[in-house]
């Protein structure tokens, strides 16, 4: 939804079921987005990599720009996930972990 991709099916939703259960179980925000789309998505980018190829199909402008920052500075840095260091594994299970990481499609 936020690369503004109206094709999407069932696993944005179950992935979005997962944020949701790991913020209740947490007491916090997972991915804490303040500015707008683009931030919102470097904030995930940042904890769970970059998403596969297809997912950039968009026709946005301003997000490919965004996306094109964001490769060339994770490439500075290097990139692991970081998710389970928001989500240990006493607050969510080894199945809901699944739900929430984010699969190359």
């Amino acid at each position: 939804m936020l690369l503004w991709k109206e094709d999407h099916d069932t696993r944005v939703d179950t992935w979005s079921l997962g944020c949701v259960m790991a913020e209740l179980l947490t007491g916090r925000m997972l991915f804490d987005g303040k500015k707008d789309h683009a931030d919102q998505l470097c904030k995930i980018f940042d904890v769970l990599g970059e998403p596969g190829k297809r997912a950039w199909q968009t026709s946005d402008k301003d997000l490919g720009e965004m996306v094109l920052q964001w490769q060339a500075r994770q490439r500075r840095l290097g990139h692991r996930n970081r998710l389970r260091e928001l989500v240990p594994k006493e607050i969510l299970s080894r199945d809901g972990f699944e739900v929430l990481k984010l699969k190359d499609s």
